[in-house]
């Protein structure tokens, strides 16, 4: 009979023992706490958002670093563009000066001193005289210095050229002109006006003509269609 009583209390107090695990919290058959679980994950969401902030922070300060350095490198730029222009407009007036200076010499003496400047500068100055005065000094040059001087021109300076040729007595171009080489010499003979170039071929020797001439063609007149 003792039996019998032992059992039904000894199931009623591990019913209770139960109760009072699961009620505190505890662990019973490994599964873990749910409610703890939870707040874990909270608490993990909240960390990471915290770590993302400072990231994002972070960010934004090294690029205000970077947009600061672009704006000190643009100013840079500004302050060098700045300087560029300046230079180059005191080399223009330096150029003008030089130019009208040239343009108040005798002829001669402009022709010696402007080969002795060097190509480059000499050319810009050459390009910057009125054609008159240009075509004076070309007159007082050695002819091979002429040819050296006109060596390397540009396409937009021809029609300069061109000019100075027309300013100078046709004797003096004559002696030029076969100069310059058959290629720059026939490129100026197309372009000046008929009286001149008549006037300049009447002052080459006849075999000078010849081979000036050489290899020129005429534009071939188009024959209308019916």
């Amino acid at each position: 009979m003792r039996r019998k009583n032992f059992f039904p209390a000894l199931r009623i107090i591990g019913v209770g023992l139960l109760m009072i695990l699961e009620l505190t919290g505890a662990d019973v058959f490994g599964q873990g706490n749910p409610v703890k679980s939870a707040d874990q994950k909270q608490q993990d969401l909240i960390e990471k958002e915290g770590r993302l902030r400072k990231e994002e922070e972070r960010l934004k300060s090294i690029e205000k670093e970077v947009d600061a350095k672009i704006q000190k490198l643009n100013q840079l730029l500004a302050q060098v563009e700045e300087g560029l222009k300046k230079i180059e407009s005191l080399k223009s007036d330096r150029i003008n000066h030089l130019v009208k200076s040239f343009e108040a010499m005798p002829p001669e003496e402009a022709a010696v001193r402007l080969v002795n400047l060097g190509k480059p500068l000499s050319q810009q100055i050459f390009y910057k005289l009125n054609t008159k005065k240009a075509g004076a000094i070309l007159a007082q040059m050695d002819p091979q210095r002429v040819a050296d001087f006109s060596e390397g021109l540009k396409s937009d300076r021809i029609n300069h050229l061109v000019k100075s040729f027309e300013a100078m007595p046709p004797e003096e171009a004559a002696v030029r002109l076969v100069s310059l080489g058959k290629p720059l010499s026939q490129q100026i003979f197309s372009k000046l006006n008929t009286k001149k170039a008549g006037a300049i071929l009447a002052q080459m020797d006849p075999q000078k003509v010849a081979d000036f001439s050489e290899g020129i063609t005429t534009p071939k007149k188009k024959i209308p269609t019916q």
